[in-house]
């Protein structure tokens, strides 16, 4: 029968009366070299004589051995489908890394060059004659139907999103064949992890169906017995096994031969269809009668990546020197600079953004000081700067709360510590810190969740200093930099590249004094290299003379690559208690010196100084070498300047410890575990249930049961996250319940976090024209009246409140009661900013208004807290409702040009007021707009002593929330005071702390 041109192929059969001739035949047949037709005969064999199939197959293995091609194709593909490719075809490869199609005229692969990148290290092969593309397939630079063939294999169960990879491959090439590994064989070699595997595949309704994978299912057996039997087989039994892998390859790969186009069918966890596309649609198309339906991308990804944002600085001499050299890269895009300086390695040790991106993470990475490229992130997202004397932190503050990052990884906690988290009004899952260096003695990370360190002295502090839980954990060295310096023949005896510095290096910077001396001074001299940066002061002239400059990025790493030995010297590491000295050491007996990876992983022998840490990293002696003294420096380099071999011998063991344990792709791995075990529970089923429950409420509002679908809603609002239309839909029911003052307010809060709600605006600009706000109190002061226009939209408390804080606060500050203001319950920031206004008024002394909220809307009430008799939750102004972003605050007080007089501090009250009232000191006014119980007793208890004489209460809903009431008249009780209370209107009252009248007894 002749073999079709195009399709699945016919497998070559013998008559096989007894095993003998069969195996004769399958012999004959790998001499002729027809090796496909030889494969079917053995597995005809394996078949029939069950009990000869493991001398057959291992057989076969050593057949498989024996071929002249161990592509993927030779071995297995071939015998299962007739590509029908005619020669003049024009055939892409697409993922052809390191084992290419035989038959492809072009490759192509998503890096040429970072070999870490799905090739476990091997380098892509390039063959001669063949253009080579470097992109990604779900962008594929080719015109429609370029090429008559496609073959992708083992690329679609990596991908971000299927059904756009699997559509470019099909708007390219007229047919093709796709290829990825399956559940099965994930499982049984435990490869699915490792592997970085993101989908399982499978084939079915006309194509190919994606199913996310889960945390489990990724865990396989969890042992790589099998995987090294399949790569490594020692016995006939394990070659056997080996053999069926290939000759059963079917039954272990997901395989599709296509012809114009297939359907792509994504599923969640519950088999649910997500995302379809149907071939010959022009679009994928959401699943009809299912229960979700997908509007966007965002929306109907199966398995959304976390958002992984890595903060880091660079050296600033580092970063002039390098725009210098690239003069044009500053007008580039935000995202070719940052490319431009991961590519010049600087500080690529520490930076896990790429590597987090290969593990399947949405990551992204910024350069907090680099100006030209943060400049160009704002220009791109149309933002506008506010403040040029704070550029960094506000550039960095837009960043986040732009990418909304799951896991923020501020590998700088020092300028970015816990009073720059505060501000944020995005709150990531994950607040992830690493320091193994200075800190000053006021750093604060009390919201930092995780801190890592390599130092023990470090992680004790991190937890004294407020985070919450701290982990071991050091940075790796980048396995493409080897590639890039492997080929430079060292050229002195000595390499030595840091910082000198008399604050942090005394004693590094005697042991440089003293192989500088030995290097040029002595009867026996040796060439030696130094590459030395910072404050030179101090330095003898016999190391100045061997100075050649300091060098960065990829210069540093070939600088290294110069000396036959690298050296190296750990700094003093300490919390600073000023300017001018260390509290404690922090460092002890350990070391946290990334040179150890640097050099090791560049292949150099390495000499430095001996920690107790160390042997965790390498073994002493035999992969790198140490000393204890500056005797035992001089005579360990002599003796390995002497004795190449055995110091060549060190640097290949040391070179290859480092790849195997310490490569940035192995740590990113351990990084990874670390996140996943710290992260707190998913949220994806709570998002689920709010959609449910949001469409329950439309479905009520359809019916015209407002009160019920607004306790829905109230439910959507208590999860305390951000989900569109929620208060939209609230607004209506406020309306159609005859209070369009309610649906104004949380209309305002829809827009607040979905500035973009065209149907919200349109509503609140039609309301806001037809009722005005019921302020009668006319005032007769002209100041406030025009403060009062402005903050209107970002605060709900009646024109009497707003009124009295203005007047108190001016009271205050013209009377020069010492002390800074607080308010504890911000919402919009419109009272906060109004405050902060008359501070920078009337205040003769510098004085801040602490502003603390959630910054996602209020917390859950006691039994307490109702308002005539109905419950909080029940009134529509329960959970999570006055919510607002920390930018809505801030603003509000740029608008009035008071911003930096403005300290927004986010968090429940119990877990931050505890931890800022020393930084607020003295209290002159305090307001307290808490609404419930709890809150109320939280915030007297932890601020009422520190409210200074003839300071200023106002408590906004003391009238209104009976729990606000209650705790007010249970904190007099308990301290024996009686408050003068002076109402401001139905709910607000104010009263001063007047130590001569509080006593209850008077």
């Amino acid at each position: 029968m002749e073999t079709p041109l195009f399709g699945k192929r016919t497998p070559h059969r013998i008559r096989a009366t007894d095993a003998n001739s069969g195996a004769l035949t399958a012999r004959e047949l790998v001499r002729q070299g027809k090796h496909v037709e030889a494969f079917d005969v053995y597995e005809q064999l394996t078949a029939s004589f069950p009990d000869l199939a493991i001398p057959f197959l291992a057989e076969l293995y050593d057949v498989y051995q024996t071929l002249p091609n161990r592509s993927r194709y030779h071995l297995y593909v071939a015998r299962h489908f007739d590509f029908g490719i005619k020669p003049g075809d024009k055939v892409i490869d697409v993922g052809s890394g390191h084992i290419p199609f035989p038959l492809a005229t072009h490759l192509s692969d998503i890096t040429l060059t970072d070999h870490g990148y799905g090739r476990a290290g091997a380098p892509f092969k390039h063959i001669d004659g063949k253009p080579v593309f470097e992109c990604n397939i779900e962008k594929l630079p080719f015109a429609d139907g370029e090429f008559d063939f496609a073959y992708c294999s083992h690329v679609l169960e990596h991908v971000d999103d299927p059904i756009k990879a699997c559509r470019e491959l099909m708007r390219v090439a007229k047919r093709g064949y796709l290829e990825t590994p399956n559940r099965a064989k994930d499982l049984f070699l435990n490869s699915g992890k490792v592997s970085n595997h993101r989908w399982i595949v499978d084939t079915g309704r006309g194509g190919l169906i994606f199913r996310a994978y889960s945390p489990e299912l990724l865990e396989g057996l969890q042992s790589k017995i099998l995987m090294e039997m399949h790569t490594a087989p020692k016995t006939d039994r394990e070659k056997a096994f080996s053999a069926l892998i290939y000759l059963k390859a079917d039954m272990v790969n997901t395989m599709l031969l296509w012809e114009k186009d297939f359907n792509v069918c994504v599923l969640d966890a519950q088999q649910n269809v997500v995302q379809e596309y149907r071939a010959g649609s022009n679009t994928p198309a959401a699943p009809k009668q299912e229960r979700i339906e997908v509007t966007s991308k965002t929306e109907s990804s199966p398995a959304p990546r976390l958002k992984f944002l890595q903060v880091h600085p660079f050296y600033p001499h580092y970063l002039e020197q390098f725009y210098a050299r690239h003069p044009d890269l500053g007008t580039a895009s935000f995202d070719i600079q940052i490319q431009a300086l991961l590519d010049d390695a600087f500080s690529s040790i520490h930076i896990f953004a790429p590597e987090m991106k290969k593990l399947g993470y949405d990551s992204q990475f910024i350069v907090t000081n680099c100006p030209p490229s943060q400049v160009k992130w704002m220009q791109e997202h149309g933002k506008g700067l506010k403040n040029q004397n704070d550029w960094m932190c506000e550039i960095v503050r837009e960043q986040i709360e732009t990418l909304k990052p799951d896991v923020l990884y501020l590998s700088e906690p020092i300028q970015f510590d816990s009073r720059f988290v505060r501000t944020l009004s995005h709150r990531p899952k994950l607040i992830v810190g690493w320091r193994a260096s200075d800190i000053p003695g006021d750093t604060d990370w009390s919201s930092f969740d995780l801190f890592l360190s390599s130092l023990t002295g470090m992680r004790e502090t991190a937890l004294k200093l407020g985070a919450r839980k701290a982990v071991h954990f050091y940075p790796g060295f980048p396995a493409w930099i080897y590639e890039k310096v492997r080929d430079i023949q060292p050229s002195h005896d000595v390499a030595f590249i840091g910082s000198w510095n008399p604050g942090q290096y005394r004693v590094r910077n005697k042991l440089l004094t003293r192989l500088a001396s030995e290097a040029s001074g002595s009867a026996h001299p040796f060439s030696c290299a130094l590459h030395i940066s910072g404050p030179q002061v101090d330095m003898p002239p016999e190391v100045a003379r061997l100075n050649l400059g300091p060098k960065f990025g990829m210069e540093m790493q070939r600088a290294l690559r110069s000396g036959r030995i690298a050296f190296d010297a750990r700094g003093e590491i300490g919390v600073w208690a000023g300017t001018t000295a260390r509290a404690n050491d922090l460092a002890a007996r350990e070391t946290a010196n990334m040179r150890i990876f640097e050099a090791t992983g560049s292949g150099i022998f390495l000499l430095t100084q001996h920690f107790d840490n160390l042997s965790s990293y390498f073994e002493i002696g035999r992969e790198i070498e140490t000393y204890r003294d500056e005797s035992e420096m001089i005579e360990k380099i002599r003796h390995y300047i002497a004795h190449p071999k055995e110091r060549e011998e060190i640097a290949r063991q040391g070179h290859e410890r480092c790849m195997r344990d310490h490569s940035l792709n192995a740590r990113a791995r351990a990084f990874d575990q670390i996140i996943r075990q710290h992260l707190p529970a998913p949220t994806a089923a709570t998002k689920a249930i709010e959609v449910q429950l949001q469409d329950k409420a439309r479905e009520e509002f359809a019916a015209k049961n407002y009160s019920e679908a607004l306790r829905i809603l109230n439910k959507t609002k208590a999860t305390r996250r951000e989900l569109r239309d929620t208060d939209y839909l609230r607004a209506q029911c406020f309306l159609n319940n005859n209070e369009p003052h309610a649906a104004i307010e949380v209309l305002r809060e829809e827009l607040r976090f979905f500035p973009d709600h065209g149907e919200a605006r349109a509503l609140l600009e039609k309301l806001a024209a037809q009722y005005t706000p019921a302020d009668t109190l006319q005032t007769g002061d002209e100041e406030f009246e025009k403060l009062l226009k402005k903050i209107r939209p970002y605060t709900m408390l009646s024109k009497q409140r707003l009124f009295s804080l203005f007047s108190l606060a001016k009271q205050v500050c013209i009377h020069r009661v010492p002390g800074n203001f607080v308010e504890c319950g911000v919402a919009a920031g419109g009272s906060s900013a109004l405050m902060a206004w008359v501070i920078s008024k009337y205040s003769d002394k510098p004085r801040k208004i602490f502003s603390f909220d959630t910054f996602e809307g209020m917390p859950e009430p006691t039994a307490f807290d109702q308002h005539e008799g109905v419950e909080a939750n029940a009134t529509g102004w329960g959970t999570g409702t006055c919510a607002a972003p920390i930018r809505s605050l801030m603003d509000i007080a740029t608008q009035l040009g008071v911003e930096n007089g403005v300290v927004p501090v986010k968090g429940f009250f119990q877990d931050t007021l505890p931890v800022k009232r020393s930084e607020i000191g003295p209290i002159s006014m305090l307001h307290l707009d808490a609404d419930w119980y709890e809150s109320t007793k939280v915030i007297l208890d932890n601020l009422f002593d520190q409210i200074v004489e003839s300071g200023a209460l106002q408590v906004d809903d003391y009238g209104h929330w009976e729990g606000c009431k209650r705790a007010v008249h249970e904190f007099e009780q308990a301290r024996g005071l009686r408050f003068n209370l002076k109402q401001v209107d139905y709910s607000g009252v104010w009263f001063q702390k007047l130590t001569a009248l509080q006593p209850a007894s008077c």
